[in-house]
């Protein structure tokens, strides 16, 4: 059977009782209440905690000079501190036969199709990033659409203009053929009337003779 360990609170300041009362709301409950006459799981029941954390709540007090005297727990009871310890040491243990778990798995979950798993919330977020992208290739297709209605305008204006200027031209070359004939044909009807005035002055002449 272990002996029963009965801390007793030292006096401290006003301000160090003020101190602790806000830094360690816990370690103050237990100060108040180690006069001595409680027995550690009684202080640890009247101050609403487990003995574990009693002893820790002690272990800080002392480092505080707030104790009479440093308690120390019975061999039957860990100290909080060995109790992390073994905590952690087990915590590791299992860690690592839950890694050797995984490696010794069998190879299929390493080939396994992780695309069949869904996640609603990384669709929807997914889906969030893809509805700017289809607004932004809709306007690219767009602007591409317009570019190319542009470019046809650009071409039929083009080939217009081409058409007038040929047409232009054609009529400005029948202009020029049936001014030329027309000239020709004064030509010849003066060069006609010029020779038949010579026929007839050459007739005049003869009969005058």
């Amino acid at each position: 059977m272990t002996q029963s360990v009965f801390p007793v609170a030292s006096v401290v300041t006003g301000d160090t009782q003020d101190s602790l009362k806000q830094a360690d709301p816990v370690a103050y409950s237990v100060w108040r209440l180690a006069d001595g006459s409680r027995a550690i799981e009684t202080l640890a029941s009247d101050a609403g905690i487990s003995v574990k954390e009693c002893w820790a709540a002690l272990d800080r007090l002392a480092d505080q000079n707030a104790l009479s005297e440093r308690v120390t727990p019975p061999s039957s009871t860990p100290h909080p501190a060995l109790l992390n310890r073994r905590e952690a040491m087990s915590k590791v243990m299992m860690g690592a036969l839950g890694a050797t778990a995984l490696m010794n798995a069998p190879q299929v979950f390493a080939n396994r199709d992780i695309s069949l798993e869904t996640n609603p919330a990384a669709d929807s977020d997914a889906a969030e990033l893809k509805r700017p992208m289809e607004q932004r290739r809709k306007q690219a297709s767009e602007q591409q659409r317009k570019v190319v209605e542009k470019r046809k305008a650009s071409e039929q204006d083009q080939k217009a203009g081409q058409q007038k200027v040929v047409e232009q031209r054609k009529k400005q070359a029948t202009k020029q053929a049936a001014e030329k004939r027309s000239k020709a044909t004064q030509q010849r009807e003066a060069a006609m009337e010029k020779k038949a005035k010579r026929a007839q002055q050459e007739s005049k002449r003869k009969a005058v003779q």
